[in-house]
């Protein structure tokens, strides 16, 4: 609960104190979800304008208006020169109101995982708030922070970047207290140009630490030394699969099995030796997990209740998550988006499972000028991973096919792509679904669950 009063939001967003000095409760931006006694905060953005819902966010009783030009109403409003500054502003403002200790996870691929597995670990000593579903950027960030009660002991906040200097902006929005970098990898290219691009741009959450923060590191990451070099005086906490890492693991079996996917292995830090068992499967996830422990370790977690919190996560929806058809194909819906790493990571998991296994793909989005050369790179992984056939569909995937050879089509709608997966699935055992968010795969996921087999 956010309980500011109209002046002290005004004082904070750098304008004159409003008149009418009312509480809030509570900041929307959107009317569809306002509720009365709200403030609505108008946004601006390249397909929108909440300035042109004020009158309707008036009418269904909001108790403010915070704009960008004065608007004929007759609720109190906070004129400020930028509506997304201000939303930043009252979102740092409402953190430093609270105790809670933040953890800020930030990296190319797994944030929306540790950040759940955090979360879970964390909720087993102490009321923990986290970054719903994938909320992560210049609006989803101080949202989330003005979600903070007086009664949370933590709060686990996803941050992500699609250019230099957005990690910097939610750094200083967030000021966590333990910042976690999942790890570096060729994701939103287009924004970065190089790697040591993404990689200055994640460390921007390092930066921000301060002597009494800690950093939670991958060990294994090419970039480890790059990253603890940024996180100067913090404390620095490794992960990985490499011994010689603070927090490291041995597994011990990794399965998908009739859509069942479990992962059991070893955490090792220090002295204490624990076992968990996953709900999740695939090398990339114990590292996920062992991220999560060392920032719990960080944080001065109990082994037991890391091992109580990892246990209880579960595929998060379009991650990785497995699905039975009707006919019993195992759909792996891994959706939600794609780049090299995940994908890479997505094949090792049905490599070691010893499935026979389809690809159905949609074409990587933000790879930059070097997107064919990387989309010819991935057909040739396919293949080498032991893929049956490859189908896939979007800008430079048809270099994918082309790469993978016989036993690749490419399709130029999903209708024609559906049809003959509906026709020739019966007797596979697993299909990978993956593809950028532009591509909306999971319309393939629901279509085949809805209708092969029958």
């Amino acid at each position: 609960m956010l309980n500011m009063s109209l002046q002290e939001m005004s004082h904070i967003v750098g304008v004159e104190g409003a008149e009418n000095d009312i509480r809030i409760d509570s900041i929307s931006i959107d009317t569809r979800t306002l509720n009365p006694g709200d403030c609505y905060l108008a946004l601006k953005g390249a397909q929108f304008d909440g300035h042109d819902f004020v009158v309707q966010a008036e009418e269904l009783q909001a108790a403010a208006i915070i704009c960008e030009s004065a608007q004929e109403i007759n609720i109190p409003q906070v004129v400020v020169s930028n509506t997304r500054d201000a939303l930043a502003k009252l979102g740092r403002a409402h953190r430093h109101k609270n105790a809670a200790k933040i953890v800020g996870v930030t990296g190319s691929n797994g944030k929306t995982t540790v950040k759940e597995m955090i979360a879970s670990i964390l909720a087993e000593v102490g009321q923990t708030l986290a970054t719903r579903g994938n909320l992560n950027n210049d609006i989803g960030v101080p949202l989330t922070l003005l979600r903070l009660s007086d009664e949370d002991d933590f709060g686990v906040i996803e941050m992500g970047a699609n250019q230099p200097g957005d990690i910097a902006y939610l750094s200083r929005c967030v000021e966590p207290n333990v910042g976690v970098i999942t790890n570096i990898s060729a994701a939103h290219l287009e924004g970065f140009e190089t790697l040591e691009g993404v990689a200055e741009t994640k460390c921007e959450l390092l930066k921000s630490l301060g002597e009494l923060g800690i950093a939670v590191l991958n060990k294994d990451d090419d970039f480890f030394d790059f990253c603890v070099q940024c996180a100067g005086s913090s404390k620095v906490i490794s992960f990985g699969l490499t011994s010689s890492a603070d927090v490291s693991s041995s597994a011990i079996r990794a399965e998908l099995n009739a859509g069942k996917i479990v992962t059991q292995f070893t955490v090792k830090h220090k002295q204490v030796v624990f076992d968990v068992t996953l709900g999740l499967v695939g090398e990339h996830n114990i590292k996920n997990a062992l991220a999560a422990s060392a920032v719990a370790i960080a944080l001065g977690v109990d082994c037991q209740s890391i091992q109580k919190g990892l246990e209880k996560v579960g595929p998060v929806p379009g991650r990785m998550e497995p699905l039975v058809m009707a006919n019993g194909t195992v759909i792996i819906n891994d959706t939600y988006n794609a780049n090299p790493a995940s994908l890479g990571a997505a094949l090792a998991v049905l490599k070691d499972s010893g499935s026979e296994f389809w690809v159905v793909l949609g074409a990587m989005g933000e790879l930059g000028e070097n997107s064919r050369l990387l989309h010819d790179e991935i057909g040739q992984q396919i293949r080498l991973m032991g893929a049956m056939r490859l189908l896939a569909i979007g800008p430079d995937a048809k270099s994918t096919v082309d790469a993978f050879g016989i036993g690749a089509v490419f399709f130029e709608t999903q209708e024609a792509m559906i049809a003959m997966l509906k026709k020739e699935l019966t007797g596979v055992e697993t299909v990978l679904v993956k593809g950028s968010r532009k591509q909306k795969m999971e319309n393939v996921v629901s279509a085949l669950m809805q209708g092969c087999g029958h």
